[in-house]
């Protein structure tokens, strides 16, 4: 599971990062920003599992960040708080779970039951396996999955590249990630996706080139992941 926690008190954050990090290894990701603006950006190329928000922030409420952003459906908000008072409206805002700072074990460990409970529940495949369906201008263009390249993140929307053509989603990266198989598309670089199958060579921590000539940045922070992809 990814995360993110938006708190513009670094210590509870921490406090929360830290406990997440020692107690939970099934969260693979937590992520801490302590603006709005950066808690945008960071969505709009990744898609998170749970997004932890504060309720109490300088800039604007919980609730008011919430009204201005589009989360996907499948990000469930917890929210994070040191007033009880505030539960009655965090639940008729549709958030998933509410938790009282500072947060602990026990409580954490519960919501987190919850998550995956729903997501078991929910688990439905969306189109059959071996396709992928790329919604653009209120079409689906239903691709072959072996056939994609890579997909590069364009502002909030991603173009998906196969040797034949470019489809622009409207869905943002990090959405269109979670939909394919992870064991066949790796993310290399925040903006950039690729079909490990297509894989020409590559130069740690420098680039990926592909076998139609593409050549893609590699971070720092993904070689490992690619190394084991690679089976490296």
């Amino acid at each position: 599971m990814k995360t993110l926690i938006l708190d513009d008190e670094p210590m509870p954050a921490k406090q929360l990062a830290a406990l997440i990090k020692r107690k939970f290894p099934e969260i693979k990701s937590c992520e801490i920003v302590q603006s709005i603006e950066k808690a945008k950006s960071y969505l709009e190329t990744e898609v998170v599992d749970i997004l932890f928000l504060d309720i109490q922030m300088n800039e604007m409420n919980g609730f008011e960040f919430l009204k201005e952003t589009e989360l996907p459906s499948q990000t469930k908000v917890i929210f994070t708080t040191a007033y009880q008072e505030y539960a009655l409206e965090a639940f008729e805002a549709d958030a998933f779970h509410y938790l009282v700072k500072p947060v602990t074990e026990e409580s954490l460990s519960k919501a987190l039951r919850k998550v995956k409970r729903q997501e078991s529940e929910n688990k439905k495949v969306n189109v059959k396996k071996g396709f992928f369906a790329v919604f653009n201008n209120h079409e689906h263009h239903i691709l072959k999955t072996k056939d994609i390249l890579r997909l590069e993140a364009y502002g909030s929307y991603t173009k998906v590249i196969t040797k034949e053509e470019t489809i622009v989603s409207s869905k943002n990266i990090g959405w269109n990630e979670t939909k394919l198989d992870s064991e066949m598309f790796v993310r290399v670089h925040k903006s950039h996706l690729v079909n490990i199958n297509h894989i020409s060579r590559f130069s740690k921590n420098d680039y990926v080139a592909l076998n139609n000539g593409d050549i893609v940045p590699l971070a720092a922070s993904r070689q490992k992941e690619l190394d084991k992809a690679m089976g490296l």
